[in-house]
C-alpha cells in the first residue's frame, strides 16, 4: 500500500506539477496585461479629469467606462482564479507530504486520493476558465481600442474646445453677476450698519427726548407749586391789608368816641357849675321856691346818676376798645413779621422761579435741538430705507438673473447629457411648459372603442381610470374629483382635442375643430397660507372684496389673494408670467364654443305636476342649456321658447358623473339605462338626462364638461365677467395710488387713498390731483340731504365730517383744501354707514372699531352728529349695512 501510495504521487505530481505552473504564468501574464490596459485606462481618467471643466460625458467614454469596469471584474476573477490554484497546489503538497509518511491506515490514503482527484478536478475546471478568459481577451484586439481611443480623444478635444469657449462666456457672465451681486450684499449690510447706528441715536435721542420731558414736568410741577404758594401769600396780604383798614377804622372810632366823652363830661361840669351857681342863688330866693328846687335838685340828680352811669359804660366800652386795639396792634406786628417773612420766601420763589424758567428754556432749546436732530435721523434714515429697498430690488433683479443664468447652464448641461440625463416624470410638479400634461391636470375619461376610431385623425386619446373596480367596455364615465372642474389646465391632451361637438337628431357627425392659439400645460399649485388682511384688497377668484381686519388666503409664493372657499376655483397658474397665462386662456375662452342637441329624457327633482320623464329636444349654443318640446321650435326661424333653460355661464351648476342616488330615479329607470343617466346639481335642485346611447352620453359629457371649462376660464378675468362695467380712469406707475374707496359728486370723483384725498373729473378725466387737508382715507360716506361727507382719515382712524359746500369751495381754489372737524373723540375706526329712520324722520351715523359699534344720533339743531349708544362686539365687525329696521354687522 505504501509503495502504491508513493507511485500514485509521483504519477499525480508528473501529470500536475507542470500544467500548474503553466497555467499560473499564464494568468500572470494575462493579469500583467490586464494591468496595462487597467494603467491606460487610468491615463484617460486623468485626461478626463483635466477636462473636467467639461460639464459633458458622451457615449464613447460611457463604453470606455464600461470596458473599464469589464476589464476589472476579469482582473478580480483572474485574481480569484490564481488565490484557489495557490490554495489548491498548498494542499496537493501538505497531501503528497502526507503520503510519503509511513502511514499503515488505508483510510486516510483513500481520503487523500479522493483530495487528490477534487483538486484536480477543479484544477480542470479552472483551466477551462483560462481558455474562455484568454479566447474573450483575444476578442479584443489593443489595435482597435488604441483607434477608438484616438478618435473618441480627437471628439473630445473638438467639444472641448467648443464647450470651453461656452462655459467661459457663462462663467464670467456669473463671475461679473457674483461681483454685482457681492457689492450690493455689501451695500446692504453698510446700509444695516448704518439703520442700526441711526436707530441707535433716535434711540438715545427718544431717551433724552424722555428725560427732558420728565425734568420739565417736574419744574412745571414746582412751578405750580410756587403759584399756589403764591396765591396764598397774595391771599394773606389782602387779608392784612384789610385788617390794617379795619385797625384804621376802629382807631379813629375810638379817637371820636374819646373826643365825645371828653365834650360830655365838659357840659356836664359846666352844666353842674350852672346848677350849683343857681343853687346859691335859690337860696337866697323865698323859701317858697325851695321845694321846687328841690325837686328840681332831685331830678338833676337823678340825670346826674344816669349821665355817670353811662359814663361808667363808656369807659368799659372805651377800656375794651383800648383793648382791642393793643390787640390788633399784636396782630398788626405778627402781620407784619408774616409779612416779612413772606416776602423773604417771594424773593427766594422769584429767584428760584427765574432759574427755573432759564432751565426751561434751555431745556426747550435742548428739545428743539433734539427734535431737529430726530426729524434730520428720521430723513435719513428713511432715506437709508430706500437705498435698502432699492438695493434690495436690484439683488432680486440680479438674483432672478443669476437663477436664470443658472438654468440657462442646466439647459446646456442637460442638452450635452441628453443620453444620460433623467427622464422628466409626469408627476412633476415643477414643470411649466413641458409636453406632456401632469396626473394632477388631467380629467380621468374612459372613451369608448367607438370614440377611439372616431378621434383617429385627431391623435391619439389618452385612457385613464381612477375607479377602483374594473372598467365595462360598453359604457363610458367620468370620474372626478369635487374640485376638479376648478383648476386651469384638466385636459391630458391638446385643447384641440376636447373640440365641442355637434349632434343632430339623424346622424352622430363631429363639428370640425377650430384652429387654436395653443395649448397651455402649466401645472403648478398655488401655496396658500392664511393671513390677516388689513388693507383693502380683491378676490382673485371671484373679483369680490376681501373683509379687512379677518383672514384670508395668500399664495406665498406668487402673492394671490382669495377667499377660503374660493382658492379651489383658481387655476394652477403659480409662477407663470401673468401675459402667457391671459395669452393661452384668452385664446381658449375665445375658441371655445360649444354647440349640441339631441333628444333625451329629461326629470326634474322640483317638479310638483307630476310629469317625471318627459322627452325634450336638449340644444347647448351660446352657453345656454335649452330644453324644446318639439325639435322644429328650437329653430330660430320658428320662434319658439323652450319650457327649461339653463345658463351654462352665469347659473351655479355642476356636472354630477358619480351613481344615482335618488330612489325615485332608480325607480323609473331600468337597470340596464342607469348607465344612460348623466345629473346636472342646479343650486335648489337636480336635473336628470337621460341619452338614448352611450356614445350621445359621452358627447353630452364632453359638451358640458367643455361649457365648465370655459366659464371657469371667462370667469377668471375681471373684464370678462363684468362687461357692463366702465373704466373711468387707468393709473400706471409711478401714478398709481393704493386705493381704499371712492365717491362720486356731481361731475367730481372723490378717490380715498393711503396718500390722502384726491379728485378728478369724470367728464374730462385725467391724472387725480391731491386735497390738502386731509390724511389717509380709508372710508367715505356721503349724505346727501344733509349735504354732508363723513370719513374715517388720518393715522388715527379718526372719524371727521366736512360740509358739501366747504368742499366745493375749497375745491374752486387754486390749492384745494378741506377743513375736516372731528366727530367725538372716535379712533381705530374701519368701517362706518348712515342709518335713516323713515317713520321718526331721523338719522343715525353706525361707526364700528375693534371693540364695539359705536350709534351716533344727528342733532338737527346743532347740525353734528351726538354719540347715542354703543354696542359692544367679541371681534372686530368686518360688514355694516343698513336695513329697514336697523343695522346688521
Amino acid at each position: 500500500l505504501i509503495a502504491l501510495k508513493r507511485e500514485h504521487a509521483k504519477l499525480l505530481d508528473a501529470k500536475q506539477e507542470t500544467p500548474h505552473e503553466a497555467e499560473l504564468t499564464a494568468l500572470r501574464e494575462e493579469v500583467a496585461a490586464l494591468k496595462e490596459k487597467l494603467r491606460v485606462v487610468e491615463t484617460t481618467r486623468k485626461e478626463e479629469n483635466r477636462i473636467k471643466s467639461e460639464p459633458m460625458e458622451t457615449t464613447e467614454v460611457a463604453s470606455l467606462l464600461e470596458e473599464l469596469a469589464t476589464l476589472r471584474e476579469k482582473i478580480r476573477i483572474a485574481e480569484r482564479q490564481e488565490m484557489r490554484l495557490k490554495t489548491l497546489r498548498a494542499v496537493k503538497e501538505d497531501q503528497c507530504a502526507l503520503n510519503k509518511g509511513n502511514d499503515v491506515s488505508t483510510q486516510p490514503s483513500r481520503s487523500e486520493y479522493f483530495v487528490k482527484e477534487e483538486g484536480c478536478a477543479e484544477c480542470e475546471r479552472l483551466k477551462e476558465e483560462l481558455v474562455s478568459l484568454k479566447q474573450n481577451q483575444s476578442v479584443e484586439s489593443e489595435s482597435a481600442l488604441k483607434e477608438k481611443y484616438e478618435k473618441m480623444e480627437r471628439e473630445l478635444t473638438e467639444k472641448y474646445d467648443m464647450q470651453k469657449a461656452i462655459a467661459e462666456k457663462l462663467q464670467k457672465e456669473l463671475f461679473e453677476a457674483r461681483e454685482k451681486n457681492d457689492e450690493l450684499r455689501s451695500a446692504m449690510r453698510i446700509l444695516d450698519e448704518q439703520c442700526e447706528k441711526l436707530m441707535e441715536l433716535k434711540k438715545r435721542a427718544e431717551v433724552g427726548r424722555k428725560k427732558a420731558f420728565e425734568r420739565l414736568a417736574s419744574i412745571n410741577e414746582k412751578l405750580n407749586e410756587l403759584r399756589r404758594e403764591r396765591d396764598s401769600h397774595q391771599q394773606k396780604d389782602a387779608d392784612h391789608k384789610r385788617l390794617l383798614q379795619e385797625n384804621e377804622r376802629l382807631t379813629k372810632k375810638i379817637d371820636y368816641l374819646s373826643a365825645e366823652l371828653r365834650e360830655t363830661h365838659t357840659d356836664y361840669r359846666e352844666e353842674l357849675s350852672k346848677l350849683a351857681r343857681q343853687m346859691s342863688e335859690t337860696k337866697q330866693k323865698d323859701a317858697t321856691e325851695n321845694e321846687s328846687f328841690a325837686i328840681k335838685v332831685e331830678m338833676l340828680e337823678t340825670e346826674k346818676r344816669q349821665l355817670e352811669a353811662t359814663l361808667r359804660s363808656l369807659q368799659r366800652h372805651i377800656e375794651q376798645c383800648k383793648g382791642e386795639c393793643e390787640s390788633r396792634a399784636k396782630e398788626v406786628t405778627c402781620l407784619r413779621e408774616s409779612q416779612s417773612k413772606v416776602m423773604e420766601e417771594n424773593a427766594k420763589l422769584r429767584d428760584g422761579l427765574a432759574l427755573a424758567i432759564t432751565k426751561a428754556e434751555k431745556f426747550k432749546e435742548e428739545v428743539e435741538a433734539l427734535k431737529e436732530m430726530n426729524s434730520v435721523i428720521n430723513r435719513e434714515l428713511s432715506k437709508a430705507k430706500d437705498e435698502k429697498s432699492d438695493a434690495v430690488i436690484r439683488a432680486d433683479a440680479l438674483q432672478q438673473a443669476f437663477r436664470e443664468k443658472e438654468r440657462l447652464v442646466a439647459y446646456l448641461q442637460s442638452q450635452l447629457h441628453m443620453r444620460t440625463c433623467n427622464k422628466i416624470k409626469r408627476t412633476s410638479s415643477r414643470s411649466t411648459l413641458i409636453s406632456v400634461a401632469s396626473e394632477s391636470s388631467v380629467v380621468d375619461v374612459e372613451i369608448s372603442e367607438y370614440d377611439d376610431r372616431d378621434s383617429g385623425t385627431r391623435g391619439r386619446a389618452v385612457v385613464c381610470s381612477v375607479d377602483e373596480g374594473p372598467v365595462r367596455p360598453d359604457s363610458a364615465s367620468l370620474t372626478r374629483s369635487t374640485g376638479a372642474y376648478v383648476s386651469a389646465a384638466r385636459t391630458p391632451q391638446p385643447l384641440s382635442s376636447i373640440t365641442n361637438r355637434s349632434e343632430s337628431s339623424a346622424n352622430t357627425s363631429v363639428a370640425p375643430t377650430p384652429s387654436r392659439v395653443g395649448t397651455m400645460k402649466h401645472d403648478i399649485p398655488h401655496r396658500w397660507k392664511t393671513f390677516l388682511l388689513l388693507k383693502q384688497a380683491k378676490c382673485i377668484a371671484c373679483y369680490e372684496g376681501l373683509p379687512r381686519v379677518r383672514h384670508a388666503m395668500r399664495c406665498t409664493e406668487c402673492g394671490l389673494m382669495a377667499h377660503r372657499v374660493c382658492i379651489s376655483n383658481i387655476a394652477n397658474t403659480c409662477g407663470l408670467p401673468e401675459q402667457c397665462a391671459d395669452y393661452y386662456l384668452d385664446s381658449y375662452a375665445t375658441y371655445s364654443t360649444t354647440t349640441m342637441s339631441g333628444w333625451v329624457k329629461l326629470w326634474r327633482s322640483d317638479d310638483t305636476t307630476g310629469n317625471k320623464w318627459r322627452n325634450a329636444w336638449a340644444v347647448i349654443t351660446d352657453q345656454r342649456l335649452c330644453f324644446f318640446d318639439n325639435d322644429g321650435l328650437a329653430s330660430p326661424n320658428d320662434g319658439g321658447s323652450p319650457f327649461l333653460t339653463v345658463n351654462l355661464d352665469r347659473d351655479h351648476w355642476r356636472l354630477q358623473m358619480q351613481s344615482v342616488l335618488d330612489v325615485s330615479v332608480k325607480g323609473g329607470v331600468s337597470k340596464d339605462s342607469l348607465a344612460l343617466l348623466i345629473e346636472l346639481r342646479l343650486a335648489r335642485s337636480s336635473l336628470y338626462m337621460l341619452a338614448p346611447t352611450v356614445q350621445a352620453k359621452q358627447r353630452w359629457v364632453r359638451a358640458l364638461q367643455t361649457a365648465t371649462d370655459r366659464r371657469m376660464f371667462v370667469q377668471r378675468r375681471p373684464s370678462a365677467s363684468s362687461a357692463a362695467n366702465k373704466m373711468l380712469i387707468a393709473l400706471d406707475a409711478p401714478l398709481n395710488l393704493t386705493i381704499n374707496c371712492s365717491q362720486m359728486l356731481e361731475e367730481w370723483l372723490l378717490i380715498g387713498a393711503q396718500e390722502g384725498l384726491f379728485i378728478t373729473q369724470l367728464t374730462s378725466p385725467r391724472v387725480p390731483f391731491i386735497v390738502a387737508g386731509l390724511a389717509a382715507v380709508f372710508q367715505m360716506e356721503l349724505v346727501s340731504d344733509l349735504e354732508m361727507l363723513i370719513a374715517i382719515s388720518g393715522l388715527q382712524r379718526q372719524l371727521v365730517f366736512m360740509h358739501v359746500s366747504d368742499l366745493y369751495d375749497g375745491l374752486k381754489s387754486d390749492r384745494p383744501t378741506v377743513r375736516p372737524t372731528a366727530i367725538s373723540s372716535f379712533s381705530g375706526c374701519h368701517l362706518l354707514t348712515v342709518h335713516i329712520d323713515r317713520l321718526n324722520n331721523t338719522r343715525y351715523l353706525c361707526v364700528a372699531d375693534p371693540d364695539k359699534i359705536n350709534i351716533l344720533h344727528f342733532n338737527s339743531r346743532l347740525g353734528v352728529f351726538t354719540p347715542y349708544k354703543s354696542i359692544a362686539t367679541n371681534e372686530p365687525a368686518t360688514c355694516l349695512l343698513s336695513i329697514a329696521d336697523g343695522i346688521v354687522f
